[in-house]
């Protein structure tokens, strides 16, 4: 309480010593593309009715609301105009939906955006990224992986895995409320407008979990009267891909819906591949998927700086899991398919402004329904082992945040919010009880970025999540336990230096938390395992160094060294505790210390009007210092990717992309996967105005490659889409 009431005073005072000031300052903006923004100086005498709607929203608990039992608070990060009201809504040319992103270019952010990475919509087309996760691969820092025997795609961010990396979509949290295994192969990229990536450090108006960072994708919005896209494709493993948009913006109004559908029946193995494990080879077993999803929004701007906004998504999948196929002796093969991987979102948000300040809620509703039926052998057919089951999952969450932030006073931008969210999770195996977990969730922030007009910025920040626990249960003997309530108090600061048309330097420091799921704390790891609702929550603290600009006409550069020293990991510590039948047995603690460190590099250059490149490396290296003989699993020292866009004949374009892998762990205990290099090639041609046709290969050297061994990536895959826009 004494923190907050502390934090209430120095906005209060920052108010009052402002008052006197006549003139404001907005600093030259460097955008994550490293192109610059035009810096404005304007003068204007104190808004006094501005500080008088401050000062009533500090009084009326707006920041005294930090204090909620400590009971936490906080928002997904955004920004706001700073433009004046008007009578009619603003030219606006950009389809990127603003209001779904988590930090919104605006409220004098200048720098800020270069510890972020944004990913648009024109890369991942260039790339043929048909999935968020291999979207991400052509950013750096960010290293691809599948987890084999539940055939889900995932990234690492500098080492931190899905689980210390929370993902939202148009600022919703992605809820998988049980073990945050977000399958990303499932969120198709049809229908957005670009993917932003925090490393390290990130605001802390964005919400609780962001360990290694924060992902979020954003979709798309219509600028037109009248607006209509489609395509339709055709790949290897008889795969067919249809998407369909449209959308209308009629004066103060807009709508868009959108659908698409993806579905494949096996992916081809390369040639190299010898028979080995469950796998025959030829046309990779049980590798079959389906996906659809269904979106839709509906929103109004009642004048060019406010908007409110209503959408949905809905989206359904199935899927097998190819067998293990590697070189291992093993007796505990899986035969596994999901004929459910299911969600649903509805949600609505807003963004309203008074002056020189503004107020940004956000309410969601979040469904996730999961079925995983496990079989006896390759037949798919028959459930009769003691290893054989059918799970299902029932999950849902549901919360509201509220952000609010003022430039009003001089030199300084403060920032606010608050989240809440409830995580529901209901798991049973057909024929066995229902097991009902929930997880209260605040987190909170308030953050300050000074604005002058000397080359020096800083923003500092601090953030308080915490977990109460509602509902748990002893999954072996179906009794309520009183799980444990745990917080975290999270302190950031950055600081930036323009240099002008070269760009900008940082230098930044975070601390950061983790809460651990409901798996880490009451599963039993199929009798392997005891509970461990005790567990208490992850810490880590980064450090950076880095520059982003442009150095030279047409060359986009940024570069940054990074070293996160994590403290209090959860491992599984070994004959820890006992079972019920007196045999020594596992449990989860916070025994672990770590590190992670490294560098990190992208280049764009525009060579001419005919040829542009980039590029990425990632050097990275992590070491368990409290266990020293386990292998970091899933991520190499080095990995890369290079691309091109070379434009022979104006209709015409070759669109090399080549990802690059250095050897990884995928078991702490050695086991390892090669080296690789994966070189794919499309060409596109603009057969008019509103029609484009591309054809390309992946893997176009049918080079044989994993990410975890005995699960061998497809070979090599032809592909053609023909795409229609008006």
């Amino acid at each position: 309480m004494a923190v907050v009431q502390y934090i209430h005073y120095m906005a209060t005072c920052l108010i009052y010593i402002s008052e006197d000031s006549q003139e404001r300052w907005h600093g030259c903006c460097l955008r994550s593309d490293g192109k610059r923004m035009k810096a404005t100086h304007t003068k204007y005498s104190s808004n006094y009715a501005g500080r008088q709607i401050l000062r009533t929203l500090l009084n009326a608990g707006l920041f005294g609301t930090l204090a909620l039992p400590l009971a936490c608070s906080a928002q997904t990060l955004s920004d706001s105009s700073t433009a004046a009201n008007t009578a009619a809504p603003a030219e606006d040319s950009s389809e990127v939906f603003e209001l779904g992103e988590l930090i919104v270019v605006g409220m004098s952010q200048s720098y800020i955006g270069t510890l972020r990475t944004n990913m648009d919509a024109a890369l991942i087309k260039d790339i043929t990224a048909n999935n968020v996760a291999r979207a991400l691969t052509a950013l750096p820092g960010v290293t691809l992986t599948r987890f084999g025997p539940r055939n889900e795609e995932a990234v690492y961010v500098r080492g931190f895995d899905r689980t210390s990396v929370p993902i939202y979509v148009d600022g919703v949290p992605v809820c998988v409320p049980y073990d945050g295994f977000a399958d990303l192969a499932r969120f198709t990229t049809s229908g957005m407008s670009s993917i932003t990536l925090s490393k390290g450090y990130s605001s802390v108006l964005s919400g609780p979990n962001a360990f290694g960072g924060v992902i979020n994708i954003v979709s798309s919005k219509p600028v037109e009267p009248m607006e209509f896209s489609s395509s339709f494709g055709v790949y290897s493993g008889t795969g067919r891909r249809l998407a369909l948009r449209t959308g209308t913006r009629q004066g103060r109004w807009f709508a868009e819906a959108a659908a698409s559908y993806d579905e494949k029946d096996y992916f081809p193995l390369p040639g190299d591949y010898e028979t080995a494990g469950a796998e025959d080879g030829g046309n990779r077993n049980n590798s079959y998927e389906k996906d659809w999803k269904i979106s839709a929004k509906v929103g109004y701007t009642p004048n060019g700086t406010d908007e409110y906004v209503i959408g949905l998504l809905h989206q359904e999948a199935e899927k097998g899991t190819p067998p293990y196929g590697g070189s291992i002796s093993t007796t505990s093969l899986r035969y596994w398919q999901w004929p459910e991987w299911n969600k649903s979102t509805v949600y609505f948000t807003s963004i309203t402004h008074f002056g020189a300040s503004y107020i940004r809620p956000r309410f969601y509703y979040d469904r996730y329904d999961n079925t995983l039926k496990s079989f006896d052998d390759a037949t798919y057919s028959t459930m009769n082992k003691k290893s054989s089951f059918t799970s299902i999952y029932d999950d849902y969450s549901y919360g509201a945040s509220i952000e609010a932030g003022t430039d009003e006073i001089d030199h300084v931008t403060i920032k606010v919010a608050i989240h809440n969210k409830t995580d529901h999770h209901d798991e049973h195996n057909v024929g066995y009880p229902h097991y009902v977990f929930e997880d209260n969730i605040w987190s909170s922030g308030i953050e300050l970025t000074t604005r002058f007009k000397f080359p020096l910025q800083l923003q500092a920040g601090l953030g308080y999540d915490c977990v109460t626990t509602d509902k748990a249960v002893d999954s072996n003997t179906g009794l309520p336990i009183e799980g444990k309530d745990f917080d975290s108090l999270n302190p950031v600061v950055a600081l930036f230096y323009d240099m002008k048309d070269a760009g900008a330097l940082h230098l930044s420091v975070a601390r950061k938390s983790r809460f651990p799921t409901i798996k880490d704390r009451y599963s039993y790891k199929m009798g392997t395992a005891i509970p461990n609702p005790e567990l208490e929550p992850e810490s880590v603290v980064h450090y950076e160094f880095g520059y982003a600009g442009s150095p030279r006409k047409g060359l986009g550069l940024s570069a940054s060294v990074f070293i996160s020293k994590i403290s209090d990991t959860i491992e599984s510590v070994a004959n820890a505790a006992t079972n019920s039948n007196g045999t020594w047995v596992s449990q989860n603690r916070n025994v672990g210390e770590s590190e992670n460190s490294g560098f990190e590099a992208a280049l764009r250059y525009e060579a001419s009007d005919s040829i542009s490149f980039g590029g990425t490396y990632t050097y990275l290296t992590r070491k368990n210092i409290s266990s020293p003989h386990l292998k970091p699993t899933y991520t190499p020292r080095d990995s890369g990717t290079i691309y091109a866009d070379y434009r022979p004949l104006a209709k015409l374009s070759l669109l090399p992309y080549i990802e690059l892998s250095g050897k990884r762990y995928t078991d702490t205990s050695g086991a390892n996967v090669d080296s690789y290099v994966a070189v794919s090639l499309k060409a596109e041609y603009r057969l008019s105005e509103h029609v484009r046709f591309d054809v390309g290969v992946r893997n176009l050297f049918d080079c044989l490659y994993a990410y975890q061994e005995g699960y061998p990536e497809p070979g090599r895959v032809f592909f053609t889409n023909i795409h229609y826009r008006y």
